[in-house]
Parts: structure tokens; sequence; C-alpha cells
């Protein structure tokens, strides 16, 4: 492999795993499903929103680690920072990530991804995202099933634009623009088999 395409492997690896270090939080049957695009069309998308009380600092402790988010207001998008605390093993490392609110009818969506400081300008995007809900003093990312997602799409009973997923060794990626997005996830928003309450991850206002 040449040397220019092996440092473009590892820089798309190391987003991956940055994104990782929050999604690892969870403790699923399924996995995160990852997407090149992001979920808004472009700063001007009418459908990205920003609500204030999403800034600040919010806890989460996972068998025993005390995590730490931090989130600042970023223009129309969040600066979020991920700090391990006490109970958490010493290899754990504070990360960061920007996240953009999109609202979609009567649903809000947190689209993550690595903030591309910690990264290159040549890196692979690497977006999640997760169905996301916000009450007194906590809030709630419920993530999108990729599990199902490669099942639905094998079956054919989902079409969306992907590369991989044909075996187990090949993972499905979605390359699906937003407004293709957007109407899948405005179909199955209340369906509990894709957005499984089961998995998701609550923080708590600090």
């Amino acid at each position: 492999m040449p040397l220019s395409a092996r440092t473009h492997c590892a820089r798309a690896t190391r987003a991956v795993a940055l994104l990782l270090t929050l999604l690892s939080l969870l403790v699923l049957s399924g996995c995160w499903m990852f997407s090149i695009r992001p979920l808004f069309d472009g700063p001007s998308d009418p459908d990205l929103t920003f609500d204030q009380s999403l800034v600040g600092s919010w806890g989460h402790t996972d068998e025993g680690c005390q995590w730490m988010l931090t989130v600042a207001a970023s223009a129309r998008a969040y600066d979020m920072t991920m700090s391990p605390g006490a109970g958490c093993k010493s290899d754990e490392k504070t990360t960061r990530y920007m996240a953009y609110l999109v609202k979609l009818d009567n649903h809000r969506f947190l689209d993550i991804e690595p903030n591309q400081k910690e990264l290159c300008d040549l890196c692979l995007a690497a977006h999640a995202f997760a169905l996301f809900s916000l009450e007194n003093n906590s809030f709630t990312l419920t993530p999108l099933d990729g599990d199902w997602l490669t099942q639905a799409i094998k079956d054919k009973k989902v079409v969306l634009s992907h590369v991989g997923g044909e075996d187990e060794y090949i993972d499905l990626t979605l390359t699906a623009k937003p407004p293709e997005m957007k109407d899948f996830l405005r179909k199955y928003a209340d369906d509990k088999t894709v957005f499984k309450p089961n998995q998701s991850l609550v923080f708590t206002k600090k």
C-alpha cells in the first residue's frame, strides 16, 4: 500500500476511534451506525436548530467510571469535551466532538462527529446520529441501531445509499445525502426496534 494511502487509513481510523470513545459508553446488543455525510445540508439548513439548555456540564456513570461531558456553544453547533473522572481506568482519555441538533417534525436528532481540530483536513468523516430528548435536568441519546439497519437493507426493507455491509467482515457505512437520511429518520423515529430505549445513554446536569 502506498504511504499516502496508509496515512489516510490511519487518520480515518483515528477519526472513528475518537467517536467510539463516546459511543462505547453504551452497552449495546447492537452497534452504532456511521455516516460519511452529516444529517444537515450546510449551515443554512432550516432543520438545523439550537437549544441553549444543552450548554453546560453533564455527568454519566458507566461501570464505576464517572464521565464529565462539557458542552459549549459554537455558532449553531456544540463543542463537546468528554473527560474521565473518578473510578475511570488510567488509559481513558479526554476527547472532543462537534455536535449539531437537527429537528425533524416532532423529533430532534444529534449529529455527532470528532472535532476536526484533533484530526486533519483529509480525514474520513465519521458522523453518528442519535434521537435526542432533554427533560428537566437530564438529556438522553438513543442511537440508530446499526444491526437492525444493516439487516433491513439486506432484506430490502429499507433503501438507503451506503457502502459495505455485504458480509460480516465489511461494516455498512451510510453515504446517503441529508434529504434521504431525513426521510428515513422521519419514518422510523417512533419505531422502538430502530431506536431501542434500552440502548439509551443518559446524562445528568451538574
